[in-house]
């Protein structure tokens, strides 16, 4: 059986020859020499995207950190400019309602002047 004959064969086994044809080295494939400088340059330009990548982070937390700067200094001028409008709408409230309160009291004198006017007049 050749499947049998074939399983007990081994590389020192007798009659077993290399065919010089069976395994053929393409010209263009890679020496170790090649291999070596493709992963020089490859570990170099991995080197060089690794510290492009820190300097981009490095200049992205700034534009970040800037940001979250003019953010808070706006915010500030917000809620300044809303103190100062809510301190105006009160003020202005505590004056209208003054004004209200005396322009109640003058209507109420002038109908006691309207009423001591009739009184008088019927006398």
């Amino acid at each position: 059986n050749i499947d049998e004959h074939n399983a007990e064969l081994k590389n020192n086994s007798a009659g077993i020859h290399y065919n010089e044809a069976a395994a053929k080295i393409d010209a263009n494939s890679s020496t170790p020499d090649d291999w070596e400088d493709f992963s020089n340059v490859n570990i170099l330009n991995a080197e060089k995207q690794r510290q492009n990548s820190t300097s981009l982070r490095s200049l992205i937390d700034g534009i970040l950190q800037s940001t979250a700067n003019d953010m808070n200094k706006q915010k500030e001028c917000v809620d300044i400019a809303l103190d100062r409008r809510v301190y105006e709408t009160r003020d202005t409230k505590e004056k209208l309602e003054d004004h209200l309160s005396k322009v109640k009291r003058q209507i109420i004198e002038m109908e006691d002047n309207i009423d001591k006017l009739k009184l008088g007049i019927s006398e």
